[in-house]
């Protein structure tokens, strides 16, 4: 016997009722088992849309700004470049001990002690200091440095020091300093 045979002993009103627990228990398993993961999937997959959407906004505005990026870029490139060709690149030692030697000589000073000292690398530049002694006159010193001021290298002196001396005819000033020498590393 088929169970809807069974059911045609009930009153309509109670067939009713058994469908209706039918469909509910249908629609329940349906609900717990299909329903309610998909919604659970669409949760999830939303969550991700509006995380890709802020991905999306963020890699627009950067978009936008891409071209003034790169113009600071450029430009930083030639300020770069710029630098370089006012550090120019690594001196001969020798060469600018000659140089500068010469330099001093030409203004009138008296070199006692040009020594190269250790170079020194700093980030993006070097640096070559060179001891140095001499003896003339204050203007020769003075003009000897509006020189090396004036030079295409770029050069710092630091650690002066001057004392007086006295020489009929002679130097007047014997001067000891550190001159630095700096070029742009690659």
């Amino acid at each position: 016997m088929n169970w809807v045979e069974s059911l045609e002993a009930y009153s309509p009103w109670q067939r009713y009722v058994v469908y209706l627990v039918i469909i509910c228990a249908i629609c329940s398993v349906f609900y717990f088992t299909k329903y309610k993961k998909a919604q659970e999937q669409i949760a999830i997959y939303d969550v991700k849309i509006s995380e890709l959407d802020a991905k999306i906004t963020k890699g627009l505005a950067m978009k936008d700004q891409l071209e003034k990026f790169r113009q600071q870029v450029f430009q930083l490139k030639e300020e770069m470049r710029g630098a370089a060709e006012i550090l120019g690149n690594r001196p001969n030692v020798d060469q600018l001990v000659k140089s500068m030697e010469n330099l001093a000589t030409q203004c009138g000073l008296k070199v006692e002690r040009f020594q190269p000292i250790p170079e020194r690398t700093h980030g993006f530049y070097g640096e070559i200091p060179i001891n140095l002694s001499m003896f003339g006159g204050y203007h020769e010193l003075g003009y000897f440095f509006d020189k090396v001021a004036n030079e295409q290298r770029i050069m710092n002196v630091y650690d002066l020091q001057i004392r007086g001396i006295y020489h009929i005819g002679g130097p007047s000033i014997s001067a000891q300093c550190i001159l630095t020498a700096f070029w742009y590393l690659q």
